[in-house]
């Protein structure tokens, strides 16, 4: 994993709705954002591909995306592609129908324009991608769940995170099921949920009974499953690593019945791991399977 969460050994860490199987179809998107001098490069670098992608879904989809911001910016089209004056402090969330699956072509470009009366020179970047993607429809079972920064659901909900806070995910279902929880960073998916120390018949998916709220990776609350306490709890904590700002998105995987887990490589530290499009196929795979399999998206940020 690289760095995003500490696992309390070491672990790391794009809300959208949620999906039914669907085939993955060619996207191509453009974004551009003007260059100000308080930017971080790298931290641009990694939102001008995002700002790309989303362009990308919302063209395929007729997604409408709605951003949740930390700082008001003022947008405008040039030359067809979506620009920007500001750098957007956040991460899209919410109307998002359509998932980034796979890249198989991103282009940076850094573009010099002459601007003004004083023809004074602007910098912008630029991004092309292609790849595929696939639709997310809405799901059948209308279940609760949120990222959270201390194990109070009522008072620390939030999807953008700083370096060093602890991780939490509530969730709450009308039904009784199964979960379990993934977290995507860049090109490997980790599993977080069901925790480490879960053996045998919770070692694919943790049943959960209805109208209950729960609280995951706190101590607090280790003792909802027969036979395990809060020392087979897996706390969480976000680190940027050597970076500005992450972003990475978590999956929370919900079915009326029991279902298996993927196929993992181990790595050396120990985390299981896979990668993202045998994912987006363990998933697809399971919604064809079974209709009340489905899962949510939250996409998240941290920052120093």
């Amino acid at each position: 994993m690289k760095n995003i969460l500490i696992y309390t050994c070491f672990l790391m860490l794009y809300a959208s709705g949620n999906g039914f199987a669907q085939k993955l179809v060619n996207v191509t998107g453009k974004a551009m954002v003007r260059v100000e001098n308080s930017h971080c490069i790298g931290d641009l670098k990694s939102k001008i591909v995002q700002m790309a992608q989303f362009d990308a879904l919302a063209k395929k989809f007729g997604t409408s995306v709605r951003q949740d911001n930390e700082l008001v910016t003022t947008s405008a089209q040039k030359d067809g592609v979506n620009s920007t004056s500001s750098l957007f402090n956040a991460i899209s969330t919410s109307a998002v129908k359509g998932e980034w699956v796979k890249t198989q072509k991103e282009e940076l470009h850094w573009i010099l324009r002459e601007e003004g009366p004083n023809e004074e020179q602007v910098l912008y970047l630029s991004c092309e991608v292609e790849g595929k993607a696939r639709e997310i429809n809405d799901a059948s079972i209308d279940f609760e769940a949120l990222t959270l920064k201390c194990d109070l659901p009522e008072q620390c909900a939030t999807t953008m995170f700083e370096d060093n806070d602890d991780f939490f995910v509530s969730f709450k279902s009308p039904k009784k099921g199964y979960i379990s929880i993934f977290m995507r960073e860049e090109d490997l998916v980790y599993r977080l949920f069901p925790y480490s120390q879960m053996y045998g018949e919770l070692a694919s998916c943790a049943p959960i009974i209805s109208d209950q709220e729960y609280v995951f990776f706190s101590q607090k609350y280790g003792n909802y499953f027969e036979g395990y306490t809060s020392r087979h709890v897996d706390p969480l904590r976000l680190s940027t690593g050597n970076s500005e700002r992450i972003f990475n998105r978590v999956y929370i995987v919900y079915s009326e019945t029991p279902f298996d887990k993927p196929i993992f490589d181990q790595r050396s530290d120990g985390l299981k791991v896979i990668e993202p499009e045998k994912f987006q196929q363990w998933l697809s795979k399971n919604k064809t399977a079974n209709t009340s399999f489905q899962e949510k998206i939250i996409y998240m940020s941290v920052r120093k």
